[in-house]
């Protein structure tokens, strides 16, 4: 059951003696976010000693915002809702600075279902923005594979004495697809409103002035975030009788490990580099942020581009010993008394690359 707190209740089958086999597969007319499963379950029970297995593997693929007919424009203004197209776009709007207005690049709309003119983002009176449909290339859902498993066991040497333990494993693989990088307002940027600064010298310029542009870079290709998890917890035990105590002394070992790679990002300071002429590999090329499609170097892409990694891993080990009994009742039931003490460690370590410690 899962709580709205985020509280997961376990609660394992015991005693079970026997094979349980499944498997699912689940499909969509309209297409994305296919997904497979299959489950195992395994158990042997001869009254002192019983011990489970089990193993599920789950696969779903990612569905996209273009997948749907509801999802895949942004645009709701034809039914007298709002225009959620990012003014963040490709082609960029530019700020000129000969008039400080806001102008579309001449461009925008050459595909209506990705880009569209509309009003600026400061109002209609500040003059038009090229609005980016950011759903042609992101995911609605994201796809992932989770495999799982689980054993656990129980042998009584006798009346008063029990060995016990349990096992769990748990791997979960995902990748989230983004619309190419958009480009906000940051101190490495020339632009009087922090935007990159684009010369009436950079080739690609089609208003012959200087100005700043709102822009994302579609020639990076989609963002990704590639995300990977895997967690074990152990226990192991004895309990039984002690007179009229009952005891129970157990050993845990958990942990896990998290890592998460983002790709296709953009160094900022070599954007802006790159369109003032002054950046990248092998000379000086200019980088073109305009048009409908953008066609630069690939070898110039690849300077611009940022791929970032971060990785953490955490551990948790404990010892417990615990004495119960009950010696009497009360008006409201029976009364009885805990004693125990534990031990315990927890440790975490995490990790960045350079370039994302750097800013």
């Amino acid at each position: 059951a899962d709580a709205i707190a985020g509280v997961v209740n376990i609660i394992l089958r015991t005693g079970y003696d026997g094979i349980e086999v499944s498997a699912g597969y689940g499909d969509s007319q309209h297409g994305g976010g296919r997904e497979k499963m299959a489950d195992i379950v395994m158990g042997k029970d001869r009254g002192r000693g019983s011990i489970m297995f089990s193993l599920s593997w789950y696969d779903v693929e990612n569905q996209g915002y273009w997948e749907r007919d509801w999802s895949d424009d942004l645009d709701f203004s034809s039914v007298g809702g709002p225009n959620y197209r990012d003014t963040r776009s490709s082609p960029p709007t530019f700020l000129r600075y000969d008039n400080f207005m806001w102008e579309a690049d001449p461009e925008c709309g050459a595909d209506p279902k990705s880009s569209s003119v509309g009003p600026s983002h400061w109002g209609a009176e500040w003059g038009t923005a090229c609005r980016y449909n950011w759903a042609q290339y992101q995911d609605l859902y994201p796809g992932f594979q989770r495999l799982g498993a689980s054993l656990s066991g129980r042998y009584e040497f006798g009346a008063n004495l029990s060995l016990f333990g349990d096992a769990f494993y748990n791997e979960i693989d995902g990748t989230v697809h983004q619309a190419p990088v958009p480009v906000y307002p940051e101190p490495e940027f020339l632009g009087y409103f922090g935007n990159p600064y684009v010369p009436a010298q950079n080739p690609g310029n089609p208003f012959g002035t200087d100005g700043e542009i709102r822009s994302r870079l579609l020639d990076l290709g989609n963002r990704s975030n590639e995300q990977s998890s895997e967690s074990y917890r152990v226990l192991l035990g004895l309990e039984g009788l002690w007179g009229d105590w009952d005891w129970r002394l157990s050993g845990l070992a958990s942990g896990g490990k998290t890592s998460l790679t983002s790709r296709n990002q953009v160094i900022l300071e070599r954007y802006q580099s790159a369109l003032l002429g002054l950046g990248g590999p092998g000379g000086d090329p200019w980088y073109n942020p305009c048009g409908a499609g953008p066609h630069n170097d690939p070898d110039l892409i690849d300077w611009l581009r940022a791929d970032t990694q971060w990785r953490a891993e955490s551990g948790e080990y404990s010892l417990d010993l615990r004495f119960s009994r009950w010696f009497g009742n009360l008006p409201g039931g029976p009364a009885g008394v805990a004693v125990g003490a534990q031990y315990r460690e927890q440790n975490r370590e995490q990790w960045a690359d350079e370039l994302s410690l750097s800013g």
